[in-house]
């Protein structure tokens, strides 16, 4: 009776994986092209992530900033990040000022400007990859807890 059990909890799990797989990937085909910008070279000790926003949302509608950058690697990484714009417009606006003066462009108390550079192909591909993955995790730690409402107190 015991391994019945196991055997359901575990078909569900998978199922629930699976379904949660769909619907990401389906999220992954709604995310447009071109809305990944790269930093590099930031003063990560004087810079914060309202410092970022602050300097880019003014081209446009921001998606996600993942800084300090921690999707890439394990560790946080205080000198690179990732914006994710809601529009490949922003990015292109973007880059045009910064090929026409990007002394504009200095996250923290460096005279020198951040180099910015736009994640296209595999790197891109790569990049929404982990972000999925990382939205899987999270939504598989979900859960109903371990009492599954027995213990209801009064």
């Amino acid at each position: 009776k015991k391994k019945k059990k196991i055997a359901r909890n575990l078909e569900r799990e998978q199922k629930k994986k699976e379904k949660l797989k769909k619907e990401l990937e389906d999220e992954k085909k709604k995310f447009e092209r071109g809305t990944l910008l790269k930093m590099f070279k930031i003063d990560g000790e004087n810079c914060e992530r309202g410092n970022v926003r602050k300097l880019f949302e003014t081209f446009g509608d921001i998606g996600f900033i993942d800084f300090p950058l921690t999707i890439e690697n394990d560790a946080e990484d205080n000198t690179k990040g990732i914006i994710r714009f809601k529009s490949s417009e922003t990015v292109k606006k973007i880059l045009e000022a910064y090929t026409t003066s990007s002394k504009e462009f200095i996250l923290g108390k460096k005279e020198e400007p951040i180099v910015l550079a736009i994640l296209n192909g595999e790197e891109e591909e790569k990049y929404f990859d982990k972000i999925l993955e990382q939205k899987v995790k999270r939504k598989m730690k979900r859960g109903r807890g371990g009492s599954y409402g027995k213990f209801r107190g009064g």
